[in-house]
């Protein structure tokens, strides 16, 4: 299995796509507007998806949420510059992307310094039936990535599997929280 085939089972963009969507995100930077026929295209990273939101679109970008909110570094950043634009004085956190942010310490500490977080537990106590759901399908979608890239690691890879193993049972036990949650309410 090659790069490209392993990036798409990972949900990723391929490396073509990876090199036409930094070079669509430069020219709507260079030309400093909207470029309608290849948001599509960009909505697919993370990363120049925040960028065109913030930089060019200067809004939040709904569209591309679903995406930015998978990546804890970029979903931070979204989350305080382009969902919370310097100068308002209000702090409206993004609780639907909390879920991905947590699986980072790192991003989820600078999420929560940013925010004021101090009782973790109101999170999950404040989201509803329905977000728990998709959390639920988020997780379990992840579950099956990352059973398929761990098949096609080769021998060679065992340590890289080891690793990939370990989350994918943390994945699983977060799995579980969620479902004691959902039976309980």
């Amino acid at each position: 299995m090659d790069k490209n085939q392993l990036r798409k089972l990972a949900g990723l963009p391929t490396l073509k796509e990876s090199t036409l969507i930094r070079e669509s995100y430069e020219q709507a930077l260079k030309e400093q507007k909207r470029m309608p026929n290849s948001e599509s295209l960009i909505m697919k990273d993370p990363q120049y998806a925040y960028l065109y939101a913030l930089n060019i679109l200067k809004a939040r970008w709904k569209e591309a949420e679903e995406v930015i909110m998978k990546s804890p570094e970029w979903a931070v950043k979204y989350a305080t510059t382009v969902l919370n634009k310097a100068g308002t004085g209000k702090k409206v956190r993004w609780q639907e992307a909390e879920p991905f942010i947590k699986k980072d310490p790192k991003w989820w500490e600078a999420y929560k310094k940013a925010f004021g977080v101090v009782n973790e537990q109101a999170i999950s106590e404040g989201q509803t039936t329905k977000r728990l759901s998709i959390a639920l399908q988020n997780i379990e979608h992840e579950i099956e990535n990352f059973e398929i890239l761990v098949k096609a690691l080769n021998t060679d890879a065992q340590i890289e599997t080891g690793k990939l193993l370990q989350h994918t049972r943390s994945v699983h036990a977060e799995l579980e929280k969620i479902k004691s949650l959902l039976e309980s309410q």
